[in-house]
């Protein structure tokens, strides 16, 4: 996405997408925005609890796929698992999702 000079910034926010269980964040999150400045990719990832009342960002993550938690590997040598293969419907939606990113990227170029 491409700020154009007619765009009007009203805030930035980041937040952090593996908890500190190495889940990924599942749920509803109300940000509270940071406003007057620039986004800071290295700012804070947390949200502005230092003004009142500053504008409000609702997100919902999906951190569970078919019904399973999304867990960030580690770095540690972990027992074999075994792996059940996707669901055909599953496995038809995540083709349709790959094949939307990668026209959504080519017309973007």
């Amino acid at each position: 996405m491409v700020v154009q000079k007619s765009d009007v910034i009203i805030g930035w926010v980041a937040q952090q997408l593996i908890d500190h269980t190495a889940h990924l964040i599942h749920g509803t999150r109300h940000l509270r925005l940071w406003v007057g400045e620039k986004a800071d990719p290295i700012g804070t990832c947390y949200e502005n609890v230092l003004q009142l009342n500053p504008p409000m960002l609702t997100v919902a993550f999906i951190g569970k796929f078919d019904g399973q938690t999304v867990v960030f590997p580690s770095n540690k040598p972990s027992e074999q698992k075994e792996v059940k293969p996707l669901a055909q419907e599953a496995e038809t939606r995540l083709a349709e999702i790959i094949a939307l990113g990668m026209h959504l990227r080519s017309e973007s170029e």
